[in-house]
């Protein structure tokens, strides 16, 4: 894995004195010519650092007086000092049933309707990718090449992308052979074909609490039931509350798989630390257990390098991988992939008898962007953006939503997890949201155990125009309603006040 800049290695240890409040809310940082000197950097590196601190949302300029740390920070901290109550109250108890399908779909036509502003949607907008250059290399391909859609292509996928994916395993903390990747139609077939290796209806899956519902659609569709195990808002799935279930002696139902999110987690945006990822990769091994690994949000982080893979620590082949680029570079595309481990050929057989195969268009204009394409150059940029939107976005729910919300504390991608004060029911809000053709992602999308009435989820992966903050004002201003006093909002940010 390659070094991170210089810039970013500085960015992120100032960021920590920020986090950790040794440098507070609305203090004066030391200016770029001094953290020069003290770090032994150019002020180049000085000046490159403060800019990403300032895209994250921690700091600001001010005319002929420097950089502060922004003063919204007090109340952000303020609003999450309860973030662990975003953790359900749940334990691993008993398979449930899954049924959200309805629900989603209902969810999943909002961004398509030009009337209904979609705040839940986790979609990012086309603002955000290289969509020129892409379709550039489309055209130059299809007239290079026009005989090579000509005729069926089975098998697991283009060698130039699979060798591109082989050289990337390196940023993932692994070194993967083109050979043990199979291209799919998205993440969702590649998750599908993974859960179908492994599990037959009737079976159980355990999966993280909330979760993407995206997996509850998956063992909704193939007959399977969810065993739901918590998560921490920040460090993501309990290792220990998995461990408790498979090793009950008696009791217990037999776990077929594992489905999870280890990178940036959908809703959340929690990180398993990397101990945490050892820990689950060895009682993996030791119990045989299957876990589907979705690390499509990893090249979204929001640090100063990407978090590895889960897979990183797999010494057995027990864990499969599964990523997009749906996520960072074209959603359109439809182009996803799965490293399946010790079940790779049953992956590619299964791939074959429900797809054939891949677009290979597609493919190679992904090969070829991966190869000659400002790519790295497009994901720092890409990262940035959304993590100015998160500190906005987090900012204008501050200012609008009812005193008492908690709000997750992402450590990359583009959806903001919440949780709002009793008595707010999140479903009857996006009703009425919904009524205003403002489309919000109610918490019970994301468990099929009943919990999270009070959660939402709001995405920000768009460009955060005054109709969004408008829109996104509308729902805090609704979820006040359901409060039984209504106070009117906060219309600024103080300090220690």
């Amino acid at each position: 894995m390659q070094a991170a800049p210089l810039y970013e290695t500085l960015a992120s240890s100032i960021r920590h004195l920020i986090d950790s409040g040794t440098i507070k809310p609305g203090e004066r940082m030391v200016s770029l010519r001094e953290v020069s000197q003290r770090r032994s950097v150019s002020l180049s590196t000085a000046v490159q650092a403060y800019r990403m601190l300032e895209a994250q949302g921690l700091i600001e300029a001010r005319p002929q007086s420097g950089y502060f740390v922004r003063r919204e920070l007090w109340a952000m901290r303020k609003s999450a000092t309860g973030a662990k109550s975003l953790r359900p109250n749940l334990k691993p108890s008993k398979p449930v049933s899954v049924d959200v399908n309805s629900l989603v779909m209902e969810l999943l036509t909002a961004p398509s309707s030009p009337d209904v502003f979609a705040l839940g949607s986790a979609s990012p907008g086309p603002e955000l990718f290289p969509g020129a250059a892409i379709n550039r290399i489309l055209g130059q391909i299809i007239r290079r090449r026009p005989h090579d859609f000509e005729r069926y292509r089975s098998g697991p996928g283009s060698d130039d992308l699979r060798r591109e994916l082989g050289r990337r395993s390196l940023d993932w903390g692994l070194s993967l052979g083109y050979e043990e990747f199979v291209i799919t139609n998205g993440s969702m077939e590649a998750l599908n074909l993974a859960v179908r290796a492994v599990a037959k209806a009737g079976d159980v899956v355990a999966v993280e609490t909330p979760t993407y519902f995206g997996f509850l659609q998956i063992l909704e569709s193939l007959g399977l039931k969810a065993l739901h195990i918590p998560c921490d808002p920040q460090t993501g799935l309990d290792v220990g509350a998995l461990e408790a279930v498979l090793e009950r002696k008696q009791g217990a139902p037999r776990v077929a798989a594992l489905l999870c999110c280890p990178n940036i987690s959908n809703p959340t945006g929690a990180t398993m630390p990397d101990e945490a990822k050892a820990r689950l990769a060895r009682l993996a091994a030791k119990h045989q257990l299957p876990v589907i690994e979705d690390d499509i949000y990893g090249d979204l982080y929001f640090g100063a390098r990407r978090p590895k893979a889960l897979r990183a620590w797999d010494t057995e082949g027990w864990v499969m991988l599964c990523g997009s680029f749906t996520k960072i570079l074209s959603p359109g595309l439809r182009v996803g992939w799965i490293a399946g481990g010790r079940f790779h050929e049953r992956i590619r057989l299964l791939k074959y008898t429900s797809s054939i195969s891949t677009t290979v268009l597609p493919q190679l204009a992904l090969a070829e962007y991966l190869q000659r394409g400002p790519f790295d150059k497009h994901l720092r940029t890409l990262r940035r953006t959304l993590a100015t939107n998160a500190a906005q976005a987090r900012a204008i729910i501050i200012r609008n939503f009812p005193e008492g919300t908690q709000i997750s504390q992402p450590q990359g991608g583009f959806v903001l997890w919440l949780e709002l004060p009793k008595p707010c029911d999140a479903l009857e809000l996006y009703k009425v949201a919904r009524a205003e053709n403002i489309s919000i992602a109610p918490g019970t999308l994301f468990s099929a155990a009943g919990e999270c009435r009070r959660n939402l989820r709001v995405a920000y992966g768009i460009r955060l125009t005054p109709a969004y903050e408008k829109a996104l004002a509308r729902v805090g201003e609704l979820a006040r309603q359901q409060m039984p006093r209504v106070a009117p909002p906060t219309r600024g940010l103080a300090v220690g006040r």
